[in-house]
C-alpha cells in the first residue's frame, strides 16, 4: 500500500510539473517582452521617461533625431538631459514666440548627472502650437509637440454612465416586454 501511495504521490506531482513547465513558455513570452509590459504601465500610470542627447547638432530622443512629439494632457514626460552631449544646449519650450513654463520644471544644468526637465502636461495645454527646442541654438534643435487628451481616462470617466444603464437594464427589459400589449392597444385605438 506505501509503493502505491508514492506512486499515486508521484503522478500527482507530475501533473503539477507539467502544469508548470507549460507556464515556462508563458513566463519566457512575458520575459521576452517585459520592455512593452514596463512602457505599458508606464504610460497606463501616465508616466514617461524620454533619454535626451544631442547629436548633429539636434536634440536626439529615444535614439531619434528630434521627433515631433505627441503628449497626452494630465500625463508627466521627464526628459532626462543629463548626457554630457547636452552640455550648453538647454531644453526648453515654447508656444508660439513665447516660453511655455505652464507644468515645467528643470532641476539641475544639461549635460550633468540628474538634469532632468519635467513636463506635466495640463489639462489646458494647447492642442498644436508647443515646441522644444534648444534656448541656445534655438528651435532647429528641436521639434512640434501636439497634445491630446488622455482616452483611458475619457473612457473611465464614463463609467458612472455604464452602471447607471445597467441598473436600469430591468426597466428596459421590462419596456421592451410590454412592446405587444402597446401593439395591442395602438391596434384596438386605445393609444
Amino acid at each position: 500500500n506505501g509503493a502505491l501511495t508514492a506512486i499515486g504521490t508521484v503522478n500527482s506531482n507530475a501533473t503539477n510539473i507539467n502544469s508548470v513547465a507549460g507556464i515556462d513558455t508563458k513566463v519566457s513570452t512575458v520575459a521576452d517582452n517585459i520592455s512593452t509590459v514596463t512602457s505599458l504601465a508606464a504610460t497606463l500610470a501616465g508616466t514617461q521617461t524620454f533619454v535626451v542627447t544631442e547629436a548633429g547638432g539636434v536634440f536626439v530622443i529615444d535614439s531619434a533625431n528630434n521627433p515631433a512629439l505627441t503628449l497626452v494632457r494630465g500625463f508627466t514626460y521627464t526628459f532626462d538631459v543629463s548626457d554630457s552631449s547636452n552640455a550648453g544646449h538647454p531644453l526648453q519650450f515654447k508656444n508660439g514666440s513665447n516660453a511655455y513654463t505652464t507644468g515645467v520644471t528643470v532641476s539641475g544644468t544639461a549635460g550633468q548627472a540628474g538634469a532632468t526637465v519635467v513636463f506635466a502636461v495640463p489639462s489646458n495645454a494647447p492642442a498644436s502650437g508647443l515646441l522644444y527646442y534648444c534656448t541656445t541654438h534655438g528651435n532647429g534643435m528641436g521639434n512640434s509637440i501636439a497634445t491630446q487628451d488622455d482616452n483611458i481616462a475619457v473612457v473611465a470617466s464614463l463609467s458612472s454612465k455604464i452602471n447607471t444603464l445597467a441598473g436600469i437594464d430591468g426597466n428596459i427589459t421590462t419596456v421592451a416586454n410590454a412592446d405587444t400589449n402597446i401593439s395591442t392597444l395602438t391596434a384596438s385605438g386605445v393609444i
